[in-house]
């Protein structure tokens, strides 16, 4: 079982860069179109439990890439020069920033959905069944929801920052 049940899609490092004293943050509200009256812990947001598993392994590896990317991010804040490697660290970094949240999930499913949406009426009229576009759409959402697991789609998208970053 793992011990880090909140696990950030939005590092900690980040998100304590906009706190105030208090480690507190505001935030704008889409929805509403205004900031926040109110100001909150910057540590409680932007985590879903268990996002990456149960087993740490992913938790484990972020951590130590984030306590690497945090050393970079002071240097650039106290306008500090940075070094080629840590330039690249960066780029990587920004790589697996984009995989691992929760919207990059949602538009992994969603290509999903397209895809198996546009497959099925094909595959189905190979067995001479007809299929409407919008039970194609039905049978692909649930096809790719029964499948795909938010957690191993965020662990695939690590994954694939993993092979494309050459780091971690």
């Amino acid at each position: 079982m793992a011990n880090k049940k909140k696990q950030h899609y939005v590092p900690k490092c980040l998100l304590k860069q906009f706190a105030n004293a208090e480690g507190k943050i505001y935030f704008f509200q889409l929805k509403k179109n205004e900031v926040s009256s109110k100001a909150i812990p910057y540590k409680q947001q932007c985590y879903t439990d268990y996002m990456y598993g149960k087993d740490d392994s992913w938790e484990n590896l972020l951590a130590s890439y984030e306590s690497s990317l945090a050393i970079i991010i002071d240097k650039i804040i106290k306008n500090q020069s940075i070094m080629l490697e840590d330039e690249v660290e960066l780029k990587n970094y920004i790589l697996y920033q984009h995989l691992r949240t929760e919207k990059a999930i949602d538009n992994n499913h969603l290509m999903q959905e397209r895809a198996v949406a546009q497959l099925t009426p094909i595959l189905a009229q190979t067995q001479n069944i007809n299929l409407t576009p919008i039970q194609a759409a039905s049978f692909a959402k649930q096809y790719v929801r029964d499948n795909n697991a938010r957690v191993q789609t965020a662990s695939m998208n690590l994954e694939i920052a993993k092979r494309y970053s050459g780091s971690i």
